[in-house]
């Protein structure tokens, strides 16, 4: 996106005619990620490619999220120079049924672009909590507050990009990027594809 969004949870405005500004929430509100890179809000055709990556895996499917996922770092991350890339890690109980972590692979991919190494084994969820599909914003944050646990062995003094398909209330992106700074990191990035326009 080139305008008409906040630099700091990516909520998308009215206008994409709009300068780029700090949302009230995020003036209001302390973030623990430093800037939060992102493509585009996460409907049309960018809703059904991240959903048909998910769940109609193919070599295309994968090769586009990387592409997309380059294009947002070299526009937003890249000037930030993080150490390392560390994907969300998907629910334990839906691997085995998925075969993959779709945020793994897009991270595999900012490799071409980046210097930063890929450390997926820096932050886990913890069995036991479940999705966050069809929660309320509510409820997603109360569902993830202890569900990652972050190794600080993998962390300590490293910038960190955090790498995810979508944004929905931030719950998730929070949750991570706390874990990550407890362990160490001094400072978090965000890079996703799609940003779920505000809930009401």
């Amino acid at each position: 996106m080139t305008g008409g969004f906040c630099p700091v949870c990516g909520q998308i405005y009215a206008s994409s005619q709009e300068d780029v500004y700090v949302c009230g929430s995020c003036r209001l509100t302390s973030r623990p990620w430093g800037r939060l890179g992102v493509l585009r809000a996460y409907q049309g055709a960018l809703r059904q490619a991240i959903l048909a990556f998910k769940y109609q895996p193919n070599h295309g499917h994968a090769l586009l999220m990387q592409s997309l996922a380059r294009t947002v770092y070299v526009g937003s991350i890249a000037p930030n120079h993080p150490d390392i890339l560390v994907p969300v890690p998907v629910d334990p109980a839906k691997l085995p049924s998925r075969g993959f972590n779709q945020s793994l692979e897009m991270a595999r991919g900012l490799q071409a672009c980046s210097s930063a190494q890929l450390e997926h084994k820096a932050l886990v969820r913890r069995p036991g909590f479940p999705g966050q599909t069809g929660l309320s914003r509510a409820e997603r944050r109360k569902n993830v507050k202890r569900a990652f646990l972050a190794a600080p062995e993998h962390l300590a003094e490293k910038r960190v990009l955090l790498v995810d398909d979508v944004y929905t209330t931030g719950a998730t992106v929070e949750a991570c990027c706390q874990a990550l700074l407890k362990a160490g990191a001094t400072r978090v990035d965000v890079l996703v594809l799609g940003r779920a326009l505000e809930l009401h």
